[in-house]
């Protein structure tokens, strides 16, 4: 699917979630979800005039989500992959993105609190947004310093 003016679908078809153990030097996967609204032969059947709602359709569909469902609910895909790994695996702290609610949905599935710790690429880039919008104050930087400054800080990996 592709996002345009007229289609009111979000663009993409698959959404997936992956977690990993970071307690190993292995970094093992530990629980993945994928959700999908791919079906050829619904699609094929609906181009022939069938009227074909996925998923389920009669006979097989590989869909497993509708068209018209969010792919970008990373809150109810996180809450799936906890709730499959619970029984296995005791989560005591998440790390992701902070700008996602993957660990709310962690923390949905879980009975327990659960730390969330931001990713280090996700936090330099906040850290970057939060220089070049600081206002420095005139007194404290010469002015050609002042640009200067900001450039040393937010090129820093």
């Amino acid at each position: 699917m592709f996002n345009s003016e007229s289609t009111p679908f979000q663009a993409g078809s698959i959404a997936t979630t992956t977690f990993f153990e970071n307690n190993t030097k292995n970094k093992k996967i530990i629980g993945v979800h994928i959700d999908n609204k791919l079906c050829t032969i619904g699609a094929r059947l609906r181009n022939k005039g069938n009227n074909v709602v996925c998923p389920n359709h009669k006979g097989h569909c590989s869909a497993n989500m509708s068209e018209s469902d969010p792919i970008g609910d990373e809150g109810r895909w996180s809450e799936n992959v906890a709730r499959n790994i619970s029984n296995e695996v005791q989560v005591t702290g998440y790390t992701g993105d902070g700008d996602s609610r993957s660990h709310a949905g962690m923390s949905k599935a879980c009975e327990h609190t659960i730390l969330h710790f931001k990713d280090i690429r996700h936090l330099g880039n906040s850290l970057k947004r939060a220089v070049y919008a600081a206002n420095f104050s005139s007194n404290k930087f010469k002015e050609s310093s002042n640009a200067n400054l900001k450039k040393s800080l937010c090129s820093v990996n």
